[in-house]
């Protein structure tokens, strides 16, 4: 997987239709994206799809501070 970026926007796309060219991007991506005729269309770095965030909650760790 791929991304190339629509307007700027950032959209995963399989590594096959990213290797056919910006056309076969147009194609793949026309149903998303109604207006992509004249959109402008970037490919990232290949292999560098954006993280997906499953979890934002924030873990505590206690330590124990010595007394005395």
């Amino acid at each position: 997987m791929g991304v190339v970026r629509v307007e700027g926007k950032p959209v995963t796309v399989p590594d096959p239709i990213i290797e056919a060219g910006t056309e076969a991007i147009r194609a793949a991506l026309s149903v998303d994206f109604p207006d992509l005729e004249n959109a402008k269309i970037t490919i990232d770095t290949p292999g560098r799809a954006p993280a997906v965030v499953t979890s934002r909650s924030a873990s505590v760790v206690k330590t124990a501070t010595p007394k005395g």
